[in-house]
């Protein structure tokens, strides 16, 4: 293969998988039960809500569809993130949507389309997987930095 087709079939390879990704994301979002998350991507919080992020971090949980690929990423970008604001006494996982319960972890941060099927966890959106400065301000007021 030439140069320039290398890099076209590279950029078909990787269209097809986001539209993969985000077909994928749709299909888990319908088999998630619905309800408020506790914390969205938009930071759209009750009263009640507010309170619940007032507790201690200790373990945060990315999480995705299979638990392999996207949640590996999501964990790099937190581990970054925290690494960043500082803060070095919270352990990062990673693991699958059906692992999210409250008693694997203290916040879980998934993608942004998946929090509006979540209730009962402490969890945020991140739109951009890789964006550790994105996800570093999103952490801020759940581990109470300013």
């Amino acid at each position: 293969m030439k140069g320039g087709n290398i890099l076209k079939e590279l950029r078909t390879r990787f269209t097809f998988a986001g539209a993969l990704h985000r077909l994928f994301y749709a299909y888990i979002m319908m088999a998630v039960p619905t309800g408020d998350a506790v914390l969205g991507a938009g930071g759209e919080n009750s009263g009640k809500e507010r309170k619940k992020m007032k507790r201690k971090i200790r373990t945060i949980m990315c999480c995705c569809g299979n638990g392999v690929g996207t949640s590996l990423v999501m964990q790099m970008t937190i581990e970054e993130a925290l690494a960043r604001l500082g803060v070095d006494d919270v352990e990062v996982l990673f693991g699958s949507l059906s692992d999210l319960s409250e008693s694997r972890a203290d916040l879980f941060v998934v993608s942004e389309e998946v929090v509006p099927g979540l209730s009962g966890v402490l969890a945020i959106g991140l739109s951009d997987l890789m964006d550790e400065e994105l996800a570093a301000e999103q952490l801020k007021p759940i581990l109470g930095i300013e």
